[in-house]
């Protein structure tokens, strides 16, 4: 594995980062392992990136992902789109597409506070895709990671979202662009 921390992706979050293995050595079996207890009924997704190489050549193994579920079936739901950058027009590295789930204790400050329950990289064409998902109401949001913590930082970071909420009964496709916010300000005095 090479740079897993900024090519991977797992979905849903862990609270604490499972251990992977090898990250330096040369092996042919790649190792996960969990540190607290999973959720019930939930489908799990690590989506390598560009992290699994051939040890000798780099040859990689792109956007392998190991899938497995905790209850009877996998969900099988998607959402892609593309990812615009608005003002610049170029689209910066590292930018992630996540949901939210939208239960009863959602607000908008979610963002802020904590990972989305779904997240996905964007590739260099600016293309994002979601899979396993569950049915359900979700808020999408995609932000510049440019700290690479896996949540927006506010007035760090690039951000797009929707405003309504996604109703997510079948595949959808959804476009987003990024703007930077506007800094907030503070009155130091007034005279």
């Amino acid at each position: 594995l090479k740079d897993y921390k900024t090519n991977a992706v797992v979905s849903p979050p862990f609270e604490r980062n499972p251990i992977i293995s090898p990250l330096s050595n040369a092996d042919k079996v790649v190792r996960i392992k969990l540190q607290e207890p999973l959720l019930e009924n939930t489908t799990y997704s690590f989506n390598f990136g560009d992290a699994i190489q051939d040890f000798n050549e780099n040859n990689k193994l792109s956007n392998f992902t190991y899938v497995f579920s905790t209850g009877s079936y996998i969900d099988s739901l998607n959402v892609k789109g593309k990812v615009f950058s608005g003002y610049d027009f170029e689209l910066p590295k590292k930018v992630l597409v996540g949901l939210y789930e939208a239960d009863s204790t959602f607000n908008d400050s979610v963002i802020l506070k904590s990972k989305p329950y779904y997240i996905s990289r964007v590739d260099e064409k600016g293309e994002y895709n979601l899979k396993y998902l569950r049915p359900g109401n979700y808020k999408i949001v995609a932000f510049q990671d440019e700290i690479e913590n896996n949540k927006f930082d506010l007035g760090r970071e690039k951000i797009a979202f929707q405003n309504e909420l996604i109703n997510l009964e079948g595949n959808q496709e959804i476009d987003l662009k990024l703007f930077k916010p506007k800094p907030t300000y503070r009155l130091l005095s007034s005279e």
